[in-house]
């Protein structure tokens, strides 16, 4: 017998039963409880979750609506809440076993009480279960590895630490990276293909904040961590899941979990061809978006709808080229380019194409880009952009270019504001814009409130929190910066942030006269590399001679040695700092000229770098600011 609280809560939904807009949060409201009390309460009684409960009586009215011939299958879908009949036939199919079409030819073949065995699932499944015994039978052989895991056991994290975040309006994901289940450890690749496709997916639709990216290679685990100093993850809900790739075969894995409540909302499996995978993406997040009780409007859904590319072959050599990039090892680029390269013979209208392409030529000549390279980079982004202007990495590495090697202050702004607008999830448009806003216009402020929203999604990028350091240096609040790189050197296993972070914190002690304490901290850093740690006696040495204007002059020494040898002048833009810092203007600007030359992509941050403070009142310097666009410094007013 039903509880007088389910009865309540079914005369509710019944009464809102074509308001597609009625969710978890207005039955809530309804019930005069809070969104958890209400989850808790529900899932006591049912053993559902809400948002479970109230799509399972949607689906059960639509099953009587269907008997009693009351409409059409689309129109009895609006008729019970769903927006979308399309969506509306894959949950009822998940539901009770076939399609409403399915149903009416079954039911004008049954008597009426076979009909009304139909309406409890589980006997449903059993007929089902005969149905695919059969048919395993004759493919057994050919599907015992397809079978071998078929839900997703979560692991403990190390060393992050989920947990509830506060509530506001908006839903917060946190994305983990997708097992690779498959035979072949090559097709990581892949697994990491889907992740980012469906992250793309669900930072389309309003109201969701997505936090992913440079996460431990294994799925998130709800709850505490047994580790003693764990990155905090404020989030509402953990998405794990876990992709098989076999021959044309594709199976992926999902499960959501509720960090509120420490519970599994949802799980589920997802079977298709290789041919129909974005259908399969699409049809994921779809239904998280569903569990998360989210309404889709026309514009989501048709963004949704959109896919990248019409040949398969060629997405797959694109998610290929993009992991090989991002390894940043020579013989994976080497052999990027190539697969992006075949990605755009294959569809020579493939937008994402000619983005790889882009990003390829300014990771493999950075950071001077030769001017050849550069026009073909801008060539390809160009490319991408007049095939589809709205995909969002595209106008972020537009900006990129426009930012560092055209000078072009105002179209670089534009396509970072454009990248946003297109993704508020796009991770990298937060952080390039953040550094165009301290370095063009000087605007610390709203730079850092940028890097902050960058965190948000991505709570464990090291990039974001060692620009956040450096800005902090930049504005003079050394005791932020030297605390925040701290952040990084206790958390990072990089070598590479950890160098950064070092650097950071010995030029803010060096800045406050904490010289030893500089010198220490740049001596850790050394100590990181091979060929850097070799150079630490002779630095101490200059130290005890000169002082920290030794050290720097020991930096400008033997970087001028290395701008020497294969990439020349790699290192002008960093020399010429270091040259500024002791006063020497004529031979910075030596430098400054040569990184002027070459387009070097750190010379756009020159007017708000504060190693060049000195430099302000240098006329041949302000020539140099002018000849950029970048105008000079405004004249402090006197008292």
């Amino acid at each position: 017998m039903e509880s007088t609280f389910v009865i309540k809560v079914n005369a509710i939904i019944e009464s809102n039963l074509e308001d597609e807009k009625f969710g978890v949060n207005e039955l809530a409201d309804a019930c005069h409880l809070s969104r958890s009390q209400l989850h808790r309460k529900l899932g006591e009684l049912t053993g559902k979750s809400t948002t479970q409960y109230i799509r399972e009586y949607r689906l059960e009215k639509a099953l009587k609506m269907l008997k009693n011939n009351e409409a059409t299958a689309s129109e009895i879908a609006y008729k019970v809440g769903f927006n979308s009949p399309t969506y509306f036939n894959s949950s009822f199919s998940k539901y009770f076993g076939y399609t409403p079409g399915e149903y009416r030819v079954r039911s004008s073949l049954e008597t009426e009480s076979e009909v009304e065995n139909t309406e409890t699932p589980s006997k449903i499944s059993k007929s089902k279960i005969l149905t695919f015994s059969i048919v395993g039978l004759l493919v057994v052989l050919g599907v015992i590895f397809w079978q071998s895991s078929t839900t997703i056991e979560p692991e403990t994290l190390d060393p992050i630490e989920v947990i509830a975040t506060p509530t506001n309006d908006n839903v917060s994901i946190m994305v983990s990276v997708f097992k690779n289940l498959s035979s072949d450890p090559q097709n990581q690749y892949f697994a990491d293909g889907i992740r980012e496709d469906i992250i793309s997916q669900l930072s389309k639709l309003e109201g969701v904040i997505i936090k992913s990216d440079q996460l431990p290679k294994s799925n998130l685990n709800v709850g505490s961590s047994n580790q003693s100093n764990p990155i905090k993850i404020e989030v509402d809900y953990v998405l794990n899941g876990s992709v098989q790739k076999f021959e044309d075969d594709i199976k992926v894995n999902i499960q959501l979990f509720d960090s509120n409540t420490n519970s599994l909302v949802w799980t589920s499996g997802f079977e298709n061809k290789f041919e129909d995978i974005f259908e399969l993406e699409k049809e994921i997040s779809r239904q998280i978006a569903s569990e998360l009780d989210l309404v889709l409007g026309p514009d989501e859904i048709q963004r949704l709808e959109k896919t990248p590319t019409d040949n398969i072959e060629a997405y797959n050599l694109y998610l290929q080229g993009k992991y090989k990039m991002f390894q940043f090892k020579q013989p994976d680029f080497d052999e990027a380019i190539q697969l992006f390269y075949e990605c755009i013979n294959m569809d020579p209208n493939f937008a994402l194409g000619y983005v790889g392409l882009s990003e390829w030529v300014l990771y493999n000549f950075f950071p001077n880009v030769p001017e050849a390279e550069f026009l073909r980079a801008r060539e390809y982004i160009n490319k991408a952009l007049s095939i589809d202007e709205n995909i969002s990495d595209a106008q972020r590495v537009l900006g990129v270019i426009s930012m560092e090697y055209e000078w072009n202050w105002n179209k670089a702004e534009t396509a970072f504001k454009k990248a946003l607008e297109l993704d508020s999830n796009n991770l990298y448009a937060y952080i390039n814009y953040a550094k165009f806003l301290r370095s063009i216009k000087g605007d610390f402020d709203s730079a850092l409130y940028y890097l902050e929203e960058s965190l948000k999604r991505n709570p464990v990028s090291y990039h974001a929190y060692v620009l956040s350091a450096e800005t902090y240096f930049m504005k003079k609040d050394y005791d932020t910066a030297i605390k925040l790189a701290e952040k990084v050197l206790d958390s990072s296993d990089l070598g590479s942030w950890k160098m950064w972070a070092y650097w950071i914190q010995f030029l803010a002690y060096a800045e406050i006269g904490e010289d030893d304490k500089a010198v220490d901290l740049l001596t850790k850093s050394w100590e990181l590399g091979i060929d850097s740690s070799y150079n630490i006696a002779p630095m101490k040495e200059a130290y005890k001679k000169s002082g920290i204007d030794g050290v720097f002059q020991f930096i400008v020494d033997l970087d001028t040695k290395n701008a020497l040898l294969a990439r020349n002048y790699q290192n002008a833009y960093l020399i010429a700092q270091k040259l500024a810092y002791l006063g020497k203007f004529e031979d910075a600007m030596q430098w400054i000229e040569k990184a002027y030359e070459r387009k070097n992509s750190d010379l756009y941050q020159i007017k708000n770098d504060p190693l060049f403070n000195k430099m302000h009142n240098y006329k041949p310097f302000l020539d140099l600011l002018d000849k950029m666009g970048l105008g000079g410094y405004p004249i402090p007013i006197k008292p």
